[in-house]
């Protein structure tokens, strides 16, 4: 198969994706707030982007009949920020990732295909083996769905402006970098195949656990082995991130450093400074393997939370392979929801065996070394 069979495959999937998502968010939506769904149900700057898309369009002679509704015009972070604001409506499509940051992350990953799809640009095969699983873990939410009463769930979000879906009022002025959702998708997401040819002999090894996941004393080990399938992902323990936690490169470091940090990594975010962004992910990811064989503790992902909602990560997504970054985490959520609970380490250690969790830090540290961290 050519690429650009695989292309059109992948496409296709998308396509149903946001075929099915989109009147099914505008039905349920309607069914609760009525006739102005689209002023009640659809987050402010959300709808104000979906206008001014709408609007583009309009100067444009497309030789189309068919009335366009708004809601035609959103696509996956569209979706993402009306589902979350109106979670009492879509559980079963928020269940998708066992908490809502890697929902956005997922949903992130489902753009920058999209956008390339669209720039006629090659989708990967890790790509598509995501889009494959995500996309049957979809079709039964979805189904899920449309089972499901719509309850009195969810806070409305703040209304707008008197107007219908169908108009196109003057939205209040908002910075251009905000404009459109699909062009800042992947301006840099070319992946080069002489970074899969490099490594770093200066690298400071990954601490692994044992590829066969079994005991929990097992002490972290270096190891190689190909990458392996996303996870399934359909743990029914959902977890809420605490956005109060913040990282720690050291468990005595104090206040004021961590906030260093902070500041650091979103001045490397701003500043596409790959290097910096992929070493604190790479701290973080080599402190969470070592607290998940070696204490009871609760992992902290706060690294993480900032990179997967920062656009940084959607531009760089394909260029520097970051999806078994999104598969370690979507493991760790469902491990933190697990700890949190107070499970057995029995059942944990079955939950990371189940979920391919050694395969995955093997393909981290591919790709940490494939980008000279």
């Amino acid at each position: 198969m050519s690429w650009i069979e695989q292309n059109l495959d992948a496409y296709r999937v998308i396509a149903e994706i946001l075929t099915d998502l989109r009147p099914l968010v505008r039905e349920r939506l309607e069914a609760k707030f009525g006739k102005e769904w689209f002023k009640d149900g659809i987050p402010s700057e959300v709808f104000d982007g979906l206008i001014r898309s709408k609007e583009k369009e309009t100067a444009i002679d497309w030789y189309e009949n068919r009335y366009q509704e708004v809601i035609d015009y959103a696509v996956f972070p569209d979706l993402f920020e009306i589902v979350t604001a109106n979670a009492g409506l879509f559980q079963p499509i928020l269940k998708l990732a066992p908490s809502q940051s890697l929902l956005n992350t997922r949903f992130l990953e489902l753009e920058v295909m999209r956008s390339k799809i669209g720039r006629a640009r090659q989708v990967s095969d890790a790509e598509i083996n995501f889009l494959t699983s995500f996309h049957l873990r979809f079709r039964k939410a979805l189904q899920e769905l449309r089972d499901a009463p719509i309850k009195d769930g969810g806070t409305p979000v703040p209304k707008r402006a008197s107007g219908d879906a169908g108009s196109t009022p003057p939205p209040p002025p908002r910075p251009a970098a905000d404009s459109d959702p699909a062009p800042a998708t992947t301006q840099s997401e070319e992946e080069p195949a002489a970074a899969a040819a490099s490594g770093s002999s200066t690298r400071p090894p990954i601490r692994l656990a044992s590829p066969t996941v079994e005991a929990p004393t097992a002490g972290p080990t270096t190891a190689a082995a190909p990458e392996g399938p996303p996870p399934d992902g359909e743990d029914d323990v959902a977890v809420v991130e605490d956005d109060e936690e913040e990282p720690e490169a050291t468990p005595a470091e104090p206040t004021n450093q961590r906030e260093t940090v902070g500041a650091v990594l979103k001045r490397a975010m701003d500043s596409n400074d790959h290097t910096v962004v992929l070493r604190e992910l790479y701290r973080e990811v080599t402190g969470i393997a070592e607290v998940i064989w070696t204490t009871e503790e609760v992992p902290t992902t706060a690294i993480w939370d900032r990179v997967s909602t920062n656009p940084w990560y959607e531009k760089n997504f394909s260029k520097l392979e970051l999806r078994p970054l999104s598969d370690f985490y979507e493991i760790i959520s469902q491990v933190r929801g697990k700890r949190k609970a107070r499970a057995p380490k029995s059942e944990i250690q079955s939950h990371l065996n189940d979920s391919n969790f050694a395969t995955v830090l093997l393909a981290l540290r591919d790709m940490f070394q494939k980008n000279h961290i």
